[in-house]
């Protein structure tokens, strides 16, 4: 006869043969060709479908009702395009992604009994694992490519243990642990070992917009914890406040000449997208723009149809642009308010929920996020020790 303590048991077990999966076992699978990057993923999913078999409550919290309105005004979109029903399967895997690895976050961390010390103590030791997988794989990325048996460039092959061809998913998660060890409040010895490993790891890889935030996120997080915080915090903050103010005012005229030029290039992008089997990064923004505004969307997998393999126009990865063109701004709207919400209620500090949010915008903009299972789980199980701990 299976006990609650059986149930238990194979609870855990699924979701920790869910994090080797996502964390260390998935790129040896993939480059072998044991699995392809997709059915990793659909194990993945299952095992958390597992996990949560013999739980009798599932729930998010506030940003849950989201969620839920996200599933009805997707499941609207199919009918009022007449989608077939494999898209709308196809979206419903995509919502119930977040659901349940923000679910997985949650547990572990109500799981665990380690202090934030020793949370971020062990997450630089599997920092420092990654970093050595990295240079590595930048030294081997020929040779690692040539063996794969998923195709792949030697450029991309810099991702540690994380799944092949997710450079920016290994630099976003050593981006986040900066943040969470800053924003815990931990030693400074195990800060700037954070930062210092973690800006290694992300220019190793090839992930330029992740480059980019970190040189603005990092210095950024240091001159608040340090500068804006303590005595006479709050007049530092203001007289911060006011040199910014002062400082756009006098580039004001050097910005708009720069937005001008850029709506140039979003122009450019949008009106030759389908000139060459590649467009450009931006065109999906120069259609924003210059083309009629969506409110509904295309329709379901008008932008990237993963069962054809099939694109409108290729211009990479993007929850931004999938969303935006497959669902409208409603959509995207009820997307973006979702990981708001989710962030909001589980951060305290507002300073640490705009910059948090500001990396899953970033993110968001070039990668489908809400499948990417490794950034989905390391974000949910921060901010859920955020939480933990802000209420002990």
């Amino acid at each position: 006869m299976y006990t609650s303590q059986t149930f238990a048991k194979v609870r855990f077990s699924a979701l920790y043969f869910f994090m080797l999966l996502c964390f260390l076992l998935g790129a040896p699978l993939q480059i072998t060709g044991i699995l392809t990057p997709t059915e990793t993923n659909y194990l993945a999913i299952s095992l958390l479908v597992v996990c949560f078999t013999f739980r009798k409550k599932v729930y998010l919290g506030r940003s849950a009702m989201a969620m839920i309105v996200l599933f009805l005004y997707v499941t609207f979109v199919s009918v009022f395009y007449k989608s077939p029903a494999s898209y709308l399967l196809v979206y419903y895997y995509y919502l119930l992604c977040p659901v349940l690895v923000f679910k997985a976050g949650k547990i572990l961390s109500q799981k665990i009994t380690l202090s934030p010390k020793a949370i971020i103590t062990y997450c630089n030791y599997f920092l420092l694992v990654q970093m050595l997988f990295a240079i590595l794989q930048v030294i081997a990325g020929e040779q690692i490519a040539s063996f794969s048996k998923v195709p792949m460039f030697a450029i991309d092959a810099v991702s540690g243990t994380f799944f092949i061809k997710s450079d920016a998913s290994l630099s976003m998660f050593a981006l986040l642990v900066v943040l969470t060890a800053f924003s815990l409040g931990v030693s400074a010895k195990l800060k700037f070992s954070s930062a210092f490993i973690s800006l290694a790891i992300i220019f190793l890889t090839n992930s330029k917009a992740i480059q980019g935030l970190a040189v603005v996120m990092i210095p950024t997080v240091l001159f608040y914890s340090g500068f804006l915080q303590g005595r006479f915090a709050i007049g530092k903050r203001i007289l911060v406040l006011i040199v910014l103010m002062i400082a756009l005012a006098l580039l004001m005229p050097m910005i708009v000449d720069m937005f001008n030029e850029l709506l140039g290039v979003f122009q450019d992008a949008y009106y030759s997208r389908y000139k060459s089997d590649t467009a450009g990064r931006l065109a999906p923004v120069g259609e924003a723009i210059y083309s009629d505004f969506y409110w509904i969307g295309k329709g379901l997998l008008t932008y990237y149809n993963p069962l054809s393999k099939s694109w409108d126009y290729y211009s990479g990865f993007s929850l931004a642009y999938t969303f935006y063109l497959d669902c409208g701004f409603i959509g995207l709207s009820l997307i973006t308010y979702f990981f708001m919400a989710f962030t909001i209620e589980n951060i305290k500090d507002n300073f640490y929920r705009v910059a948090y949010f500001c990396c899953i915008v970033c993110f968001a903009a070039f990668t489908l996020i809400i499948t990417d299972l490794s950034f989905l789980f390391a974000l949910s199980f921060f901010y859920f020790i955020h939480k933990k701990e802000s209420n002990s």
